[in-house]
């Protein structure tokens, strides 16, 4: 069973049977991959432990794991994180947050609002500091 909190439900949608040829697996072994044997929450986890056992007070150990992960986004994303965005799609994003809270949808839906929303502010950022 999908969780639909979960991030990865949200963004692997329509995508198992793809996702399945890509890693050379049975689409039932990719749904249990993109379920209970998810790797994102695993990282999580440890990126958070990582952080917790770390003495030093800059908190490189974690720094560098995120910038390891924000030059493989960088890679991915390329061009994308330099166009400046268009203002109705910024507008929209954000009205959907306050809609959704507003029609009292819920918490995977508002959770799902609220992401697509960063990320859409994180492009604005990105554009913005180029």
């Amino acid at each position: 069973m999908k969780d639909l909190m979960d991030v990865t439900t949200q963004a692997t949608k329509g995508m198992a049977e793809d996702l399945a040829r890509e890693f050379e697996v049975t689409l039932s072994r990719m749904y249990e991959i993109l379920s209970k044997d998810n790797p994102i929450p695993k990282s999580k986890r440890l990126i958070r432990a990582v952080s917790h056992c770390d003495r030093s007070d800059d908190k490189y150990p974690v720094k560098l794991i995120k910038a390891d992960f924000d030059a493989l986004f960088s890679e991915l994303l390329g061009d994308q994180m330099s166009k400046e965005i268009d203002c109705a799609l910024l507008h929209a994003e954000l009205t959907d947050v306050i809609k959704a809270r507003l029609e009292k949808k819920t918490k995977a839906e508002r959770l799902n609002e609220c992401r697509e929303a960063i990320s859409i502010l994180n492009d604005e950022i990105a554009f913005l500091e180029k």
